[in-house]
């Protein structure tokens, strides 16, 4: 029998007529995709400062420099009304949420209580990828190794006398600094490079397995130091907590 080449295959498919070959997705994942990337931002390729030199946040340092190809990502945090029509496709169950300490979620509610496997069937359903933490930092912190999204001055504590342009990133990034959820990133925790573990004996670096996922943003409940755009923290799979997807 004679083998199928890429090539054959190639010439094959394109002969298919359109109308013949099944979608990628459902139409409502389509539907919930489009919105999603018109929502979108584009960073554009180039180098940024990632981590930073300071002894406070040990698993953040040093401060080293990422080469990063262009990519889009969504502006805002992922809200119920676009993750509802996966759980009805797929018959999933709704999630806990933990504010309201219910599984009742308002339409334009940020989609926390999110596992691992939650956004990564999600992102697969809907056609879009998961950042890198690489990702996450650079939209939410721009090039120049500002520490907060706006600059390198605090704010006012609890930020509610701002508006969400004023806590945006350089590229427009939002809601890096919203109270409550952290965001999954598909980075798996393990040190920058050239960490050296002698400078910070007493705090290591990370004790998760590899099956965890950095996590990052949110919540500025437990401190002010949160709202860096360094700041990282491990998560084990089956915790919770928001996303946002890119395009690559």
């Amino acid at each position: 029998m004679r083998q199928l080449t890429r090539r054959h295959f190639l010439a094959y498919s394109q002969a298919i007529p359109s109308f013949l070959i099944l979608p990628r997705a459902s139409q409502e994942a389509d539907q919930v995709r489009q919105r999603l990337r018109r929502e979108m931002v584009e960073i554009p390729a180039g180098s940024f400062t990632m981590g930073v030199d300071d002894s406070l946040h040990p698993t953040a340092n040093p401060a080293h420099s990422v080469e990063l190809p262009a990519f889009k990502i969504m502006r805002r945090k992922l809200r119920w009304s676009d993750y509802h029509p996966f759980i009805k496709a797929r018959g999933r169950d709704v999630p806990f949420n933990e504010r309201t300490r219910s599984r009742s979620w308002h339409p334009e509610e940020i989609m926390g209580g999110l596992s691992y496997e939650d956004i990564t069937a999600f992102a697969s359903w809907i056609g879009l990828d998961v950042p890198t933490e690489h990702e996450w930092e650079k939209a939410a912190r721009g090039t120049d190794g500002r520490r907060f999204p706006w600059g390198n001055e605090p704010l006012d504590h609890s930020l509610r006398r701002y508006s969400e342009k004023d806590l945006a990133s350089p590229y427009d990034v939002r809601e890096t600094t919203q109270p409550f959820w952290t965001e999954w990133t598909c980075s798996i925790p393990v040190p920058y490079p050239g960490y050296d573990l002698s400078e910070f004996p007493e705090s290591g670096v990370f004790t998760c397995e590899s099956s965890c996922r950095v996590v990052r943003g949110g919540t500025g409940a437990r401190s002010y130091g949160i709202f860096y755009r360094f700041w990282r923290k491990e998560n084990e799979p089956g915790r919770y907590s928001a996303a946002r997807f890119v395009e690559r």
